[in-house]
């Protein structure tokens, strides 16, 4: 239960055909990560068309940790919906992002489930480097991406570890929130697709998010996005 919720949470597992990557594929690092301080957004995850959960995410100050400028992004998700009648997933991810090179100096990650009447509590606190949701979203929205150029990283998610092969696929206008995107594909373990779409503009705020599975379609939508106070 425990993990299936937690890729709903993050929006990243499937099991449809990969997309054909680009003709001419340039393969080259993310680049510099882009962050907002201050910022705070919220995010509806539906499954086959229903809500079945709810994410906050805040960004915090830049600082200092172990002499390396480094920024604190936080997300919460909980069950919403239906998937709330049958179990609850209180889920919380904090990630130190170094703000040089993008990665992870320190992620904790806590999940609650309760189920049929039984609760579970999940910790980890680990300086791994290995990318999570917070930290690879970060570097995506640094890289000033050109048709072709495709991008790699490893990414982590609760237990699971795994490749992404990510390239920008278009440059359109996203009726939803009603402003120009860049859209990314990208595939994971070469074998599960998804698709992010990103505001065209300096803040480069990550809109939607959506991917495949073999119970159905999942989908990540900015529902409300909070810019930081002067």
């Amino acid at each position: 239960m425990r993990g299936l919720l937690v890729v709903m949470l993050a929006g990243c597992a499937g099991v449809a055909a990969a997309p054909p990557p680009p003709v001419a594929a340039v393969h080259q690092p993310l680049g510099t990560p882009l962050t907002i301080p201050g910022e705070s957004m919220v995010y509806e995850i539906a499954f086959r068309g229903l809500r079945v959960a709810r994410v906050q995410v805040a960004v915090g100050q830049p600082g200092w940790v172990g002499g390396q400028r480094a920024i604190i992004v936080k997300s919460r998700g909980v069950t919403d919906g239906i998937v709330a009648l049958l179990g609850d997933l209180d889920w919380q991810l904090e990630t130190t992002i170094d703000l040089e090179g993008g990665t992870p100096l320190r992620t904790i990650e806590e999940a609650v489930v309760t189920f049929r009447g039984k609760t579970e509590t999940n910790r980890e606190d680990t300086a791994d480097a290995t990318h999570t949701v917070h930290s690879a979203i970060t570097v995506l929205r640094g890289w000033h991406s050109a048709p072709g150029q495709v991008a790699q990283l490893e990414l982590r998610i609760a237990d699971a570890r795994m490749g992404v092969e990510i390239h920008e696929a278009a440059r359109e206008f996203l009726d939803a929130a009603g402003k120009p995107v860049v859209r990314y594909d990208g595939v994971a373990r070469s074998k599960f697709p998804f698709k992010i779409w990103i505001s065209d503009d300096t803040a480069r705020v990550p809109l939607r998010m959506q991917t495949s599975t073999k119970w159905g379609a999942i989908e990540v939508e900015l529902v409300e996005y909070n810019a930081p106070r002067d």
